[in-house]
């Protein structure tokens, strides 16, 4: 099945689910968009991430959604305006873990971290919105402890499951 197609098919029936708002589809939908999303960077949880103290946390959403809420000690990159020149620190053996919201820009992401040498590029399974879903703490653009996940847009909000959906830091 081609990409287009797994999103087309995906979204439609998430969309269904979603319509009826309880929070058990909710999270049934994230999980599905998830496996949608592909995984063609190799995944970790937001549990591995923990355990993984080495590797460097890049956030790969708008200026915005990071202002809003990221998971503390992310550098933020960016996908629009991501350039390889943003992680020229970062040694080539060094652990990579990208996030977005949900996965799908992050992977684009880390396909090109791999493209360019990164030896160990991995995606956060579900973003930023599995890891506040899981209790995880996130901070705002001051470093504050926040509750708040920006959703990137109304769609996209669909699968923030858990947190205070905000366009605004």
């Amino acid at each position: 099945m081609k990409t287009w197609q797994k999103w087309a098919l995906g979204g439609a029936v998430l969309i269904m689910l979603l319509v009826l708002l309880h929070k058990p589809l909710q999270r049934l939908a994230l999980n599905t968009m998830i496996k949608v999303v592909g995984n063609d960077v190799e995944t970790v949880s937001p549990h591995e991430l923990l355990a993984m103290k080495e590797a460097v946390l890049l956030d790969t959403r708008t200026d915005a959604e990071y202002a809003v809420s990221h998971i503390g000690g992310a550098r933020k990159v960016g996908y629009e305006d991501f350039r390889l020149a943003q992680v020229k620190d970062i040694d080539i053996e060094t652990p990579i873990i990208v996030y977005c919201s949900l996965g799908a820009r992050s992977k684009e992401i880390g396909k090109k971290l791999q493209a360019a040498g990164y030896e160990e590029v991995y995606n956060l399974r579900g973003g930023i919105f599995r890891w506040i879903d899981e209790g995880f703490p996130v901070k705002d653009e001051n470093g504050q402890l926040t509750t708040k996940v920006h959703p990137y847009n109304w769609f996209w909000g669909l699968f923030a499951v858990a947190g205070e959906k905000s366009y605004e830091p």
